[in-house]
């Protein structure tokens, strides 16, 4: 099902920005819900790193089921256009402490993003361009597509080792239409 503009409602959330905990797995979620078919447009991320610049490489996972456990804070959105009012069903959450992960469908992408050295960069602010943006309909043709309460689409470093205080701001643009 492709994403009608007309009558589906856009959404974009935002982290803090937050250090990234060692041997991390998923750091930031996006979850289906059961009342409207959820579909990610875009997702960015910046980083700084606090004593030396390094490089780390990110996935993009798709789970099949939710994840549970871990330290994690639920992300306000804000509506797009003209849906200011308007209520999201997708859940956004930001993790400090690795969650039990959901079991994965698939790897769907994979990119290595530069840290810089915190005193000579900051991460942007939310909604503004990120060093890495994934926009899913101009890379892919089509947005990832979330069915249900138990597809999930998150970033993940792959449990590898992080020096020190990796700080992150991620963000995600979305789009909820009615299954019917």
């Amino acid at each position: 099902m492709s994403v009608n503009y007309d009558k589906a409602q856009t959404f974009m959330a935002c982290s803090s920005a937050f250090a990234v905990v060692n041997a991390a797995t998923d750091v930031f979620t996006i979850t289906g819900n059961d009342t409207t078919l959820t579909s990610v447009l875009k997702i960015g991320i910046s980083t700084i790193h606090d004593t030396a610049s390094g490089v780390y490489s990110w996935y993009l996972a798709r789970r099949n089921t939710a994840n549970s456990a871990g330290t994690s804070a639920a992300r306000v959105y804000v509506g797009m256009r003209n849906n200011a009012g308007a209520t999201a069903y997708s859940t956004v959450l930001q993790y400090t402490a690795n969650p039990t992960l959901g079991v994965i469908d698939a790897n769907i992408a994979a990119f290595n993003l530069a840290a810089p050295l915190a005193t000579i960069a900051t991460p942007d602010t939310c909604g503004a361009p990120a060093p890495y943006v994934i926009d899913f309909e101009s890379d892919f043709g089509q947005p990832v597509e979330l069915y249900d309460s138990d597809e999930v689409l998150a970033l993940n470093l792959g449990g590898a080792p992080v020096a020190n205080v990796l700080t992150a701001l991620i963000w995600v643009q979305w789009a909820e239409q009615s299954k019917t």
